[in-house]
């Protein structure tokens, strides 16, 4: 009986001492490292695998909706990297390269965006957590399309590490998403789905990465609150912490 008490009071205890390293914003950034991780039958060439700035997909794999939209043209935009559902620890050690600077100090008025798709969830959350530790902040926004727990095809539901998420899913083929807590979710539907094994999962992701590059766009103008979601829906971030 006394592990059970004490267990959660471990979980509390890791929980609020993370939380308390965390600082929240009170501005836009003045520039913004964009991260993109492809998912599901995505990805480069071996001999291309771990160069982070090249979107270039392999020859026997398949175009990746966040890849393409993910946005590249705006002057607050500091560099653009593409990830992917089997991303090495060494590329996210490039990325976290990124924001540092010379000295090794976490970049003070660089921010971090992600968009992410189906398998590559896990490695977007891996590098969200690589970045609460090392800068005490949390990622500006994180759009989560259809995420998916590898290598299972079992929905991604766990709290994301963001300040804003938007979490796009669909119920219509046998691979798919799920509602996220600590996300303002919007389902897609593509049909009955009785019969789709993923065909309206890739169709999420084209879909709801052109939606996601809009949104982006607005965010990177200053059209949106630091923390839109919170100010908006009343949507608790810290949830994810």
């Amino acid at each position: 009986m006394k592990k059970l008490i004490l267990l959660p009071l471990l979980v509390l205890t890791i929980t609020h001492a993370f939380a308390s390293d965390f600082v929240e914003p009170t501005k836009h950034a003045k520039s913004y490292l964009m991260v993109a991780v492809s998912g599901f039958k995505t990805g480069r060439d071996k001999d291309d695998s771990e160069n982070i700035f090249s979107n270039k997909i392999g020859k026997d794999s398949e175009d990746s909706g966040v890849w393409t939209n993910m946005n590249t043209n705006h002057p607050k935009i500091y560099k653009t990297v593409y990830l992917s559902h089997y991303s090495k620890d060494s590329e996210l050690d490039s990325v976290m390269k990124l924001v540092v600077d010379e000295k090794d100090n976490c970049k003070k008025d660089q921010g971090l965006i992600m968009m992410v798709n189906s398998w590559g969830a896990k490695v977007s959350q891996k590098l969200a957590a690589r970045y609460l530790k090392k800068c005490g902040i949390l990622p500006n926004l994180t759009v989560m399309i259809d995420g998916v727990s590898k290598p299972t095809p079992f929905a991604y539901d766990k709290p994301i590490l963001s300040l804003n998420c938007l979490n796009y899913y669909q119920h219509s083929s046998k691979l798919q998403g799920s509602p996220i807590e600590n996300c303002k979710n919007t389902e897609l539907s593509y049909g009955n789905g009785k019969t789709d094994l993923f065909n309206a999962h890739i169709h999420a992701e084209w879909d709801a990465s052109g939606r996601a590059q809009l949104i982006i766009q607005d965010y990177l103008n200053g059209k949106l609150p630091v923390m839109f979601l919170r100010d908006q829906y009343n949507i608790d971030y810290r949830k994810g912490l």
